[in-house]
């Protein structure tokens, strides 16, 4: 549950309930990434600090270390999705 949010400096700080803490592994990671994507969308958001009832914690990130920092897009490489469709292979050349 959202219980607060403010931009400050390009920083989004989200103050959520303890229901957030009860994930963990990859489905804790797949949620913070997609908070941080959310708020990214916003504009003048830079990056995204999420508080629990008020109190700093570190958060997963996409390659699994945790970190305090504030989280941007690019801690979560490879869980965007794009509606880009998939780069085309370079075709073989053809033998003479």
């Amino acid at each position: 549950v959202l219980l607060s949010a403010r931009l400050r400096a390009g920083v989004l700080q989200l103050d959520v309930s303890k229901d957030l803490q009860q994930l963990s592994g990859q489905a804790l990671v797949a949620a913070v990434a997609q908070i941080v994507f959310t708020g990214s969308q916003l504009t003048g958001v830079r990056s995204v600090k999420i508080l629990v009832e008020g109190a700093d914690q570190q958060w997963p990130t996409g390659n699994g270390e945790v970190q305090s920092d504030p989280l941007t897009v690019y801690d979560y490489p490879g869980l965007v999705q794009s509606a880009q469709p998939a780069y085309p292979a370079i075709p073989t050349p053809s033998q003479p």
